[in-house]
């Protein structure tokens, strides 16, 4: 968003101004996504986005995100902040990660699922959408349903408590989670088997466990953003000798910030099993 916001004076934007900025993203956003799909030829995909918009447009998804309690779902301050990726950026990182038919793939955070939803028609994969919020569920699994996706599942849970364990490709769109929650999605990495990549917006996820497999810049609704590719490395012979909690180096003290997202989302998840 460079030039929009006044860095000089530091004075925000007028009303008209964001207005003009969220209508610019969505019709630039509308038209990188029509002509990525366009020019990807699968009829399928076709349909699914001919359906996204119609039942499920990216309008309601803002509304979902902006009328949702953070505090509700154990959610951080801004974390509910609604972006999502582009049909067209989603095809070129599943491409960049290589991905093979019937591989497990997960999407952390899915949204409305275009990421999932090019993963299970375009490329074939077995994949898991998670995403905290019911709406984003329940409608995920309907178009699904209407699309007969049968390789495509969806869950509701917090993004930091799935467990990483037998996915070949991991995709987080963690531009808005705080560096608290980021640190909880890394405490899962080491469940990853060796080769398994992560695809990562914004920032790299900061593991010891992940080497770099290099980043790409690419289009999403609110602008460009960076992706960084990794991949989970493979262990040593001697360090396979060992337990995990005598190779892994572990940080000294754990900020206040972790232990308050961990008891936030205990209470939270507790609240979703009485309800």
């Amino acid at each position: 968003m460079g030039g929009f916001w006044d860095e000089d004076n530091r004075e925000a934007p007028s009303l008209v101004a964001l207005y003009a900025r969220g209508a610019w993203c969505a019709g630039r956003a509308l038209l990188l996504n029509v002509r990525a799909v366009l020019s990807a030829a699968t009829p399928r995909l076709w349909a699914a986005y001919a359906l996204l918009n119609v039942a499920f447009p990216a309008s309601s998804a803002y509304r979902i995100c902006h009328w949702s309690r953070e505090a509700d779902v154990g959610a951080g301050p801004g974390e509910l902040t609604y972006g999502e990726t582009l049909f067209g950026s989603a095809i070129r990182i599943l491409r960049h990660v290589q991905i093979r038919p019937g591989e497990r793939v997960l999407e952390l955070g899915a949204g409305r699922g275009i990421v999932a939803l090019v993963a299970a028609i375009v490329f074939r994969a077995d994949v898991h959408a998670f995403d905290v919020l019911w709406p984003f569920v329940r409608r995920g699994r309907l178009v699904a349903r209407i699309l007969c996706l049968s390789n495509l599942h969806w869950h509701r849970q917090d993004l930091a408590t799935v467990s990483l364990e037998n996915a070949d490709v991991v995709y987080l769109a963690g531009t808005c989670l705080q560096e608290a929650r980021r640190e909880l999605v890394a405490d899962h990495v080491q469940a990853l088997k060796p080769g398994a990549r992560i695809a990562s917006v914004s920032e790299p996820i900061a593991s010891v466990d992940l080497e770099e497999l290099g980043e790409l810049e690419l289009d999403f609704s609110w602008g460009k953003s960076r992706v960084y590719f990794q991949q989970r490395r493979a262990r040593t012979p001697e360090e396979s000798g060992h337990r995990d909690d005598e190779t892994r180096p572990r940080r000294s003290t754990e900020s206040a910030n972790s232990v308050s997202f961990r008891s936030i989302l205990n209470e939270a998840s507790s609240r979703n099993r009485t309800a």
